[in-house]
């Protein structure tokens, strides 16, 4: 069996849905498995608006996990271990 070229496009975009949908759900805590299961239905309904979203949101999700991690980090060199209200008066 041969793809035409549309095909070929819809068939990349389905994958890029798939994905985006899937990273999403795991980003946000659904289990793995869970997450590809529920990609694989809605990959075939959701709008390209939806997606596009998505896809943003789930950069900014990576970027603040990011920063958490490097808050953390700096935190633990510190000594505060991510304790608050240290400063004198009980703030």
């Amino acid at each position: 069996m041969r793809l035409t070229e549309e095909g070929r496009r819809r068939v990349e975009e389905m994958n890029r849905v798939h994905a985006a949908l899937a990273e999403f759900f795991k980003l946000i805590g659904v289990p793995p498995e869970v997450a590809e299961e529920e990609a694989e239905k809605l990959e075939h309904v959701v709008s390209p608006v939806v997606v596009r979203r998505i896809e943003a949101l789930s950069e900014a999700l990576r970027r603040l996990g990011e920063v958490l991690k490097g808050v953390e980090v700096e935190s633990d060199r510190r000594g505060c271990g991510g304790q608050r209200g240290g400063s004198p008066g009980g703030g």
